[in-house]
């Protein structure tokens, strides 16, 4: 996935606030109701051109974009189901 595919991929989306951390705002997406190619494209997208950070004592790569940081959590791509993002410097 290049960089173009990857903000009009995450673009075209409808992301759902994570209504289960109002302390961490963020919005989230589901393999299962997106593409299940480009979402697997997308956590690979992250994980390639991202960078680690620290949230608390748990390491993410995080992917800037459009104001927003991206991130799965960690799991091999085939098992990642969710993929998160939120505004940069406000949460994670």
């Amino acid at each position: 996935m290049t960089k173009q595919e990857f903000e009009l991929f995450v673009d075209s989306l409808e992301w759902k606030f994570a209504k289960s951390m109002p302390n961490h705002p963020h919005s989230y997406i589901v393999r299962e109701r997106v593409n299940p190619k480009l979402f697997e494209d997308a956590v690979k997208f992250i994980r390639e051109n991202g960078y680690v950070k620290n949230w608390f004592k748990i390491r993410f790569v995080y992917y800037d974009y459009n104001g927003h940081q991206y991130w799965s959590m960690g799991a091999p791509i085939s098992e990642t189901t969710i993929i998160n993002r939120a505004i940069k410097n406000e949460t994670v």
